[in-house]
């Protein structure tokens, strides 16, 4: 796939925060731009609302769960 023209999920994610300046870009681009694998984003704003999960395959978004005022997310770790 990287042969074929696809940027790394890496590099992906990179440019959305040299070029985006806003929620709304930052998920176009993350949501819509062709990876090389399967995967998942996760991006969250400042403003409510802005906050969703993004599964993807190669070619965009399979799946995304958004965040509002009554769906949250909690992450944990395992610190042992």
């Amino acid at each position: 796939m990287l042969f074929g023209g696809y940027q790394e999920n890496s590099w992906i994610i990179r440019t959305a925060l040299e070029t985006c300046d806003s929620y709304e870009c930052a998920y176009d681009h993350l949501a819509h731009t062709p990876m090389p694998s399967y995967g998942y984003q996760i991006l969250a704003g400042t403003k409510p609302g802005q906050g969703v999960v993004i599964a993807r395959d190669r070619n965009g978004p399979v799946h995304e769960d958004h965040l509002n005022d009554t769906r949250w997310f909690v992450v944990q770790t395992n610190n042992d």
